[in-house]
């Protein structure tokens, strides 16, 4: 495996895979990482990056330079502080170690058998979840909605202060002259003592309504407009520009 790629491109990358934020506990909620490791795979060149436990996968997509196909798994926090202090193209070759190279500096590291949760990441790997509706294990999601990535930041940044960590995603229709216009509400609720709910506007939307209830923090992921696959109790899919993750809903 050997590609070159910006720094501070791939730092960024390597950052957002990790997953930080706010994720629900028996106490409330605590900061978090989904994990420190990443599965990289190069193909041509088209880097593609993976994370995951047991609950929630996520994904970014890279445009490199690539040399030679291959893959990886490395340790996140080991190698981000040493792309912190560069500001060039760095090439990143992958034989009995691992090493990143500027012109004047290496970084040579061991390589992890494997990614903790690969068997997950191999599942996902494997799905075809293309399509106006794609399936997951073979059932088909049943609405899909876009909003901006800020609109769903903000909600949740103030879901996040009811303290439970669970969010309920409701998309439904609401009827207003005659007209059926579709909406989502995003909210969270400590039963008895607060809640909070915000209505988004749509960017575009169809299939059936459905209400989600998950729980992590989906919304620091994404950088673009967000397209939600969605059904009943049922894992969320989420997808944008060079991003995607799935995560399991939250039952009680």
């Amino acid at each position: 495996m050997n590609f070159e790629v910006d720094s501070k491109i791939l730092l960024g990358a390597l950052v957002d895979i990790m997953g930080s934020g706010k994720y629900a506990n028996s106490a409330g909620v605590q900061s978090n990482i989904l994990s420190q490791y990443c599965y990289l795979t190069l193909e041509g060149n088209t880097l593609n990056l993976w994370n995951s436990d047991d609950s929630y996968i996520n994904n970014i997509t890279l445009e490199v330079e690539g040399a030679i196909d291959g893959n990886v798994t490395l340790d996140i926090k080991a190698v981000t502080p040493f792309l912190k202090q560069v500001k060039d193209t760095m090439g990143v070759a992958v034989a009995s170690s691992i090493c990143f190279a500027t012109s004047d500096s290496t970084l040579t590291l061991g390589i992890m058998q494997a990614h903790p949760y690969m068997a997950g990441i191999t599942r996902i790997m494997e799905m075809d979840l293309t399509g106006e509706m794609p399936s997951f294990n073979d059932t088909p999601f049943e609405g899909k909605f876009t909003i901006t990535s800020e609109d769903f930041n903000n909600a949740i940044t103030m879901c996040e202060l009811i303290k439970t960590g669970v969010y309920t995603i409701t998309y439904y229709e609401e009827t207003e002259d005659g007209l059926n216009e579709a909406m989502v509400a995003i909210s969270s609720s400590d039963t008895g003592l607060r809640s909070y709910s915000t209505t988004i506007n749509l960017i575009e939307n169809s299939g059936e309504c459905a209400i989600v209830q998950y729980t992590g923090p989906l919304h620091k992921f994404f950088k673009e407009d967000v397209t939600f696959y969605v059904k009943d109790n049922f894992p969320l899919y989420l997808v944008s520009e060079g991003r995607k993750l799935i995560k399991a809903p939250y039952l009680v």
